[in-house]
Order: structure tokens, then C-alpha cells, then sequence
């Protein structure tokens, strides 16, 4: 019942009123412990409907599918888009902060782990198997995000990604709060991590 719960706590309109001021909607860090591989079926499924008209998301699963975070750079898709990329799919993505010539440092850190960027003018959106990565931070004015429906690229939600990642592994651990909750995921993943527990 805890884990249904913070799924739901996930939903677009659970995070309606729980922003930072960069625009990141990030009610809780999630800190994952993940003992077994999970696959594309388990986290591309029963997607949440987009805002705006795009592809129906209810399709097979595809392992080799490429995943495309519109906002790569944001405190609430980095982590997402390296759990990915570490479980072996293909991750790019793109960032306002990017094409302003910020943050490089980030930046070289996700290309340094294979993680191709683009800027962010639609130009990283080029065909339908892939599947585009968004958030509530990320207006529908972004070309990324007009490009998706006129080249057939579905749209799955940030918070209901976070929500299959969770409900994906066998162990979860979720920290929320107004405060601390940075601090806490750090001390409880430096105990894992030196109790050999792997945490992501």
C-alpha cells in the first residue's frame, strides 16, 4: 500500500503546488536500492495521457527503445536519465541551461557517461521509436516538445517515470519532506553504499 501511495503522490496533480525556484518539481528524492534488471515493459506502460494531442502511449515494449529528457539538466531528470543509462538504454537529451552555455561541468558529467545532448530546438527529436522525457517544468512552447506528435514520438511524464523506476525494484527507499530530504538520501545512501548494498 506504501509503494501505490507514492505512486500516486507522483501524479502531475499530487505535485501541482511543490516547485524549487528553477522550475524542478520535486516533492521527494527517491533513493533506489535495485537487486534485479528490469525492462522496457516495466516502464512503458499505462502511460499518463499528455497535455497536448500526441501518439498513444499503450504499445508494445521495446528494450531497445531511446529515451529523450527535455530538460536533461533539471535536479529531477539527471538522476533519471543516469538510472537509465546505466540499465543500458540509450539516453539523450537536451537543456535551456545548455544552449545558454551554463552548468558545463553537468553537462560534460552526462556526456562523459554517453549521454548525447542536443540543443534544444527540436533538432534531438528525429523519430518515433523514440520516447520523449517531460515534465511540468517544461512548457509546451519548447520545441522538443512540438516536435513529438508531428514525428509520432510518444510523451511519458517525468513523475510517472520516477513512479515505474520506483515500483520497478524489489527494495524502495523514499525520503520526503519540506526539509532535509537532500541531506537524509545522502546519509542513508553512504550507509548503503558502505554496507555494500549498491544503491543507485
Amino acid at each position: 500500500e506504501g509503494t501505490r501511495a507514492l505512486a500516486r503522490a507522483g501524479t502531475p496533480s499530487a505535485m501541482a503546488g511543490s516547485r524549487r525556484d528553477d522550475g524542478a518539481t520535486i516533492p521527494t528524492l527517491i533513493l533506489r536500492v535495485i537487486h534485479r534488471s528490469f525492462t522496457a515493459g516495466l516502464l512503458y506502460s499505462g502511460h499518463l495521457p499528455p497535455s497536448q494531442p500526441v501518439r498513444s502511449t499503450h504499445m508494445t515494449p521495446n528494450q531497445g527503445r531511446p529515451y529523450f529528457f527535455c530538460g536533461i539538466g533539471g535536479s529531477g531528470m539527471l538522476p533519471l536519465a543516469l538510472i537509465l543509462r546505466a540499465k543500458g538504454f540509450q539516453v539523450e537529451g537536451s537543456d535551456r541551461s545548455l544552449d545558454q552555455g551554463r552548468l558545463g561541468q553537468k553537462f560534460k558529467f552526462l556526456r562523459d557517461r554517453g549521454i548525447a545532448l542536443h540543443p534544444q530546438d527540436g533538432s534531438g527529436i528525429t523519430r518515433p521509436e523514440q520516447i520523449l522525457v517531460s515534465s511540468a517544468a517544461v512548457e509546451e512552447t519548447v520545441p522538443d516538445v512540438q516536435s513529438a506528435p508531428r514525428l509520432d514520438v510518444p510523451v511519458m511524464r517525468r513523475a510517472e517515470l520516477l513512479a515505474k523506476l520506483f515500483n520497478a525494484a524489489p527494495q524502495s527507499i523514499a525520503v520526503g519532506g519540506t526539509s532535509g530530504k537532500s541531506t537524509t538520501t545522502g546519509m542513508i545512501g553512504w550507509i548503503l553504499h558502505h554496507a555494500g548494498r549498491h544503491p543507485t
